[in-house]
């Protein structure tokens, strides 16, 4: 038995350290995104202030905090690293232009579909067209047309602004932690497969 589990603890205890390695790597007063659900925390941002037996300790910005009955108003909380499932860096700025695209597309779109609409229903023989597959082209055409112009139009709007860009820190595979609680402690372990 003394075989099977020593090696079992030590496989447990390698990737445990490598997850502390990994969080140490991120410097105190460092933006970061925590998702801990038994904190209610969810891609919630906070600024990185230290790691210290196996708790990440943040500041969270007017975050109103509720575990297990203990409701904590203060910025400064310590996070059980066991009880984070993700946590996030930020690796820079991204611009906006693929969204913008998207959205002046969808846009373009719907109006160049209410305008070939109209421009099918209309009764004037000079102007409009006369067969329906003359009707059906003009709202392709005008879907498709100025869609493509919002496309381009989002395209340039969306490239002036940007966003963060967040990287995943990596948190190891297994992950044990004890913290407190109202009715006394809990064993957090967290596997990650």
């Amino acid at each position: 038995m003394r075989r099977v589990l020593f090696p079992c603890v030590v496989m447990l205890a390698c990737p445990l350290g490598s997850a502390l390695g990994q969080v140490a790597n991120l410097q105190p007063g460092e933006r970061v995104r925590v998702t801990a659900p038994a904190y209610d925390l969810r891609r919630t941002p906070a600024t990185f202030r230290a790691m210290r037996s196996g708790s990440l300790h943040l500041d969270f910005t007017r975050k109103r905090l509720d575990h297990g009955g203990v409701v904590v108003d203060s910025p400064a909380v310590a996070v059980p690293l066991a009880m984070v499932s993700r946590l996030e860096a930020p690796a820079g700025r991204r611009s906006n232009w693929d969204k913008g695209a998207r959205a002046g597309a969808l846009v373009g779109g719907g109006v160049g579909l209410l305008l070939g609409v109209a421009y099918a229903a209309c009764d004037d023989s000079w102007v409009c067209p006369q067969s329906g597959g003359e009707k059906i082209g003009a709202v392709v055409v005008g879907a498709v047309a100025v869609g493509f112009a919002g496309g381009l139009v989002g395209t340039m709007i969306g490239a002036l602004s940007s966003r963060d860009a967040w990287r995943d820190v990596p948190l190891g595979r297994a992950r044990v932690a004890v913290h407190p609680t109202p009715d006394g402690f809990a064993l957090g372990v967290a596997f990650r497969f």
